[in-house]
């Protein structure tokens, strides 16, 4: 009965974990909100927007009133007196004067220094404004994105915790059954049980939660948001990239305003210099009437000049205000790059931390998930309480260890997202991918089902010892593995590293020097190589050359290659793989590499008896029409350099690509380098986890027919890895 439970709700699961995990591209409801939408309503609506805005507004109209001020002034007057004054020595007259005067004064020297030095000190107000307002505005964004984040990492705890309290009633009551039935103490029913109280008080917090950050959206955008659109973000490369961020340090806010007060101060202390002595120029005009006699006017030019008793003193101390202002905003505009570099590696830090914490989580999560499919398998021979409460148990480890991996993502989402608001080189708006695959699929889709189902899901990765049977390794699924295998003479020698190579390769790229290859024709040579042929083809294992030199795209190194490969093509090679890429050119010659390759490619097609492949940039694919003309040269496989150790970021680059002229086939390579970044290279992860990821990887990319599986550089690096 419990199966039969268990069967009709399968589909239940998978929906809500659809729902929690963005699994459908097409899952777009239409009153949902995008990310976009939300970053575009932020930057406008947002409060601490808005009272910036508002703050701008006030500045730039205090910048307009000094304008205005600035320049001549109208001035005028009216006065009534009472003068005696005298005709002669003997006799004076006594009268009563009223007078209106009129003029225009224009200042001059320190007078309009000051008049220059207002409209400065408004006009970097506003551009001070200005700057804080695209601060404010940022992180209004910035807040945006993170509630974004919460919000969509929380709908998948909350579609975790649903998929697994599906089937509660049915499994309590099973567990009553067998508790009556005497196959389970009932102390041993109420710790089951608990699992599901648990989950419940779990699911409640979770979905309280998410409420609160839609409320947080909502407030942040001024508008109501009920539902999001929670798509997975992406980030360009030069966002994350170390050497790109510290490289944005003049160009943030709190850089760029210590910047502009460095301006100011410089520009005022040319007005300040000069404020010493005030002085005008003015030009009047002005009417009078005395009572009992014959009214006037009179016209006059007037210039006044106003110097400070202690000149002197006040010179010094302008001169010592100049000094200080400048060192002041001078050691600001110091401070706010040293806040910004020490912030910012930090910030570096702490996602390179996240990014190990995830790979971790990952780890436990492929554990969690490889017990519950051996107690699953178990549980199916010997059915009895403790192997039935050992599945329950290993489920609700599986539920726990998912919880870890999506706060393990979450954690590293925050970071790159707090990274990414330290660079404005085309961060400004974030990227999502609705077509994007989760880590949480292929392990939770086949795990928070049936755990009583006859059939047991596939192992994430290949086990040194098992105790399952026979049959089930036999249904052990592996993603079509091959290796650059730099040191083919090695290879050569002992021919037992085949044992050694990973379940489910298929292939091997050997390379040889010039030299190497010429002893391979000789008859030692070429023996010894037919031996190790044949070894791998018992193996199931293709032996294909591998020759790579970036000057073969040109004419002048073109002919070695075809002498080269003229000289071996007797040799029992499956195939002939070149590695031929733009970068290793000399940068004058790098604009000859599109014809180069082709007109390479078609030239050792028309000589070679093997099938040719290439391995080069994926961005080189990614031209229009290039992969085609490829094809039409004489290429059969294209191999993309895909340095990329996100499985997710991973498959978005390489599904267009997969997507190009019918008949050509295209492998991705993915590194295993201990030199390189962990953004780019699998090896800080160890041997069972990198393998797990190209095992995710290839069953993703499996289900496009042009995909030809994954190729590791290198064997060398990948032996050298931990296990």
């Amino acid at each position: 009965m419990l199966k039969r439970h268990w069967g009709r709700t399968l589909q239940q699961t998978a929906v809500l974990l659809c729902v929690g995990f963005n699994l459908h591209a097409g899952l777009a409801w239409a009153d949902t909100a995008q990310l976009a939408d939300l970053e575009t309503w932020a930057q406008t609506s947002a409060p601490s927007v808005r009272l910036a805005q508002a703050e701008k507004d006030v500045a730039a109209h205090r910048a307009d009133a000094a304008r205005a001020r600035q320049g001549g002034r109208l001035f005028g007057g009216a006065t009534v007196g009472n003068a005696r004054e005298a005709v002669t020595d003997t006799v004076s007259r006594s009268y009563q004067r009223a007078q209106l005067q009129a003029g225009v004064r224009w200042p001059l020297l320190g007078s309009r220094e000051a008049q220059l030095r207002a409209v400065t000190e408004a006009e970097q107000g506003t551009a001070a404004r200005q700057v804080r307002l695209r601060a404010v505005q940022q992180e209004a964004v910035h807040a945006v994105r993170q509630a974004y984040l919460r919000h969509r990492h929380g709908m998948q705890r909350v579609a975790l915790t649903q998929a697994f309290l599906t089937e509660k009633e049915t499994i309590e009551a099973s567990l009553e059954r067998r508790t009556q039935a005497g196959y389970m103490l009932p102390a041993e029913r109420m710790g089951l049980s608990g699992l599901f109280s648990s989950a419940e008080t779990l699911q409640r917090t979770l979905q309280f939660t998410t409420q609160s950050t839609l409320r947080e959206l909502s407030r942040l955008t001024d508008h109501s948001i009920t539902a999001l659109d929670t798509a997975p973000m992406v980030w360009p490369d030069a966002c994350t990239r170390s050497q790109d961020v510290l490289a944005q340090v003049d160009e943030h806010p709190s850089v760029q305003q210590a910047r502009l007060e460095v301006d100011a101060a410089n520009q005022i202390a040319t007005h300040l210099r000069r404020e010493t002595v005030e002085a005008g120029v003015s030009l009047s005009q002005s009417v009078s009437r005395d009572f009992g006699g014959q009214p006037g006017h009179s016209t006059t030019v007037g210039i006044d000049l106003s110097v400070p008793l202690e000149w002197k003193a006040h010179r010094d101390a302008l001169l010592g205000q100049l000094q200080s202002e400048r060192y002041r905003a001078e050691s600001q505009l110091e401070l706010r790059r040293g806040e910004f570099l020490t912030a910012a590696e930090l910030a570096l830090g702490l996602r390179q931390i996240r990014q190990s914490d995830q790979s971790n989580a990952e780890r436990l999560l492929l554990v969690a998930q490889e017990n519950l499919r051996v107690a699953m398998l178990r549980q199916q021979r010997i059915d009895d309480g403790d192997a039935y409460a050992k599945v329950l148990n290993a489920r609700y480890a599986l539920l726990q260890a998912g919880l870890q991996w999506v706060e393990a993502a979450e954690r590293l989402d925050l970071a790159t997202a707090e990274l990414a608001s330290w660079s404005t080189a085309g961060c400004a708006q974030a990227i999502t991918t609705p077509h994007s695959t989760s880590t949480l699929r292929p392990v939770l889709l086949s795990l928070m089902g049936n755990p009583f189902a006859q059939a047991s899901p596939p192992p994430l990765a290949p086990r040194q010892a098992s105790t399952v049977s026979t049959s089930a390794r036999a249904a052990e699924v592996h993603p079509a593995l091959g290796w650059y295998v730099w040191n083919g003479p090695a290879l050569l020698q002992t021919p037992s590293q085949l044992k050694a190579l990973p379940p489910g390769t298929q292939r091997v790229l050997v390379s040889f020097t010039n030299r190497q290859l010429q002893a391979l024709v000789e008859p030692t040579g070429q023996q010894r190589l037919t031996q190790l042929v044949a070894k791998a083809k018992h193996r199931g294992v293709r032996v294909e050359l591998l020759l790579g030199e970036p000057t073969w795209v040109l004419p002048a190194g073109r002919e070695q290659l075809l002498n080269l490969i003229k000289s071996a093509r007797h040799l029992p090679f499956d195939a002939l793989h070149l590695d031929l890429e733009r970068s290793q050119l000399p940068e004058a010659d790098q604009p000859q590499w599109d014809q180069g390759v082709l007109d390479t490619v078609k030239a050792v097609r028309d000589i070679t008896p093997w099938p040719v492949a290439l391995t080069t940039h994926y961005r080189e694919l990614e031209s229009p029409g290039f992969a085609q003309r490829l094809q039409e040269a004489g290429a059969g496989e294209l191999t993309a350099m895909l340095y990329v150790s996100n499985t997710d970021r991973v498959f978005d680059i390489a599904r267009p690509l997969l997507q190009g002229p019918p008949g050509l086939k295209l492998s991705i390579a993915q590194s295993m380098e201990r030199a390189l970044a962990a953004e780019e290279s699998n090896f800080q992860l160890g041997k069972a986890a990198a393998l797990q990821r190209w095992n995710v990887l290839a069953k993703q990319l499996s289900a496009l027919p042009q995909f030809s599986g994954v190729i590791v550089q290198s064997w060398e690096e990948f032996k050298e890895a931990r296990p």
